[in-house]
This record gives C-alpha cells, sequence and structure tokens, in this order.
C-alpha cells in the first residue's frame, strides 16, 4: 500500500512541477496569449442596443422581461421594424401573418426616448418612408385583439361558398 501511494504522490508532484514549468515559460495557452477580440462583434463598432418590448394579446399581457436587439445607431425602416414585431408575435404568442389579417384590431406603439409615440397598424401595410436611430427606441408595446371571427363561422362559411358551387 505504501508503494502505491509513493507512486500516486510521485506522479502527482510531477504533473504540478510541470505545469508549473510551463507557466513560468509562458508556455500556457490562457495565461500567456491575450483575448481575441476580433471575433466579437462589440470591437468591430456595432455595439448593441436593447428594447424592452410588451405583448399583449386580447386584453391579457405576460410579464415576458424580452428586448429586440439592434445595432447601436443604426437607421431603420419602419418596415425591418414590423418585420420584427411579427417575428416576436409568432414565436412568443404563435400569432401568425394571417391570424394578424383577420384580427380585429393588430398594432404596435414605439416610444422613443424624446416622449413621442408612433402607433403603427400592423394590418395596414402602409409603411412611412422615415428611418429610425435605433438609439432612440425607449420601448415597444404591442397589441393585437383576435376577437374578431371565429374559425367555426369561418368554416361554415367555406362549406356554404363550396356547395353552391
Amino acid at each position: 500500500m505504501k508503494f502505491k501511494s509513493l507512486i500516486t504522490t510521485t506522479l502527482a508532484l510531477g504533473v504540478l512541477a510541470s505545469t508549473g514549468a510551463n507557466f513560468n515559460n509562458n508556455e500556457a495557452s490562457a495565461a500567456a496569449k491575450p483575448l481575441d477580440k476580433s471575433s466579437s462583434s462589440l470591437h468591430h463598432g456595432y455595439s448593441k442596443v436593447h428594447v424592452p418590448y410588451a405583448i399583449t394579446v386580447n386584453g391579457t399581457s405576460q410579464n415576458i422581461l424580452s428586448n429586440l436587439t439592434f445595432n447601436k445607431n443604426q437607421n431603420i425602416s419602419y418596415k425591418d421594424l414590423e418585420d420584427k414585431v411579427k417575428s416576436v408575435l409568432e414565436s412568443n404568442r404563435g400569432i401568425t401573418d394571417v391570424d394578424l389579417r383577420l384580427s380585429k384590431q393588430a398594432k404596435y406603439t414605439v416610444n422613443f426616448k424624446n416622449g413621442t409615440k408612433k402607433v403603427i397598424d400592423l394590418k395596414s401595410g402602409i409603411y412611412t418612408a422615415n428611418l429610425i436611430n435605433s438609439s432612440d427606441i425607449k420601448s415597444i408595446n404591442i397589441n393585437v385583439d383576435t376577437k374578431n371571427i371565429s374559425k367555426i363561422k369561418l368554416k361554415e362559411t367555406i362549406k356554404f361558398h363550396i356547395q353552391l358551387i
């Protein structure tokens, strides 16, 4: 037993001694080399802006602390912003583009840091030519009211039209 512990101790001391020698000779890669920051977008001049958003569907909202991410000082169009809003609605709440078109009301409000607000209708498909600086956006509130046409009525309407033909 003493022989096994002697060998184990000798091996452990050998590993520790060689590791310590590597650190003294600057051969350890993590200790000797500076971090490579070229792959990080932060050091390419593209700092990120995180814009919080809230989703309200049929008068109920969930407390989801989520953000839309934009490049800092990026000029974005209302079309690009609407595409991000629609993507968030589909991923978080399962509301598709078809659901938005059939909804009673679908809009989002962009709150700017200077206190102004801009309300955009998600159903209209009309976009202003203005560009928004992403750093000027304070928050986004998305409001969808899907209480319009029930799927049962829609199916009955489709069956009725098919029977006439």
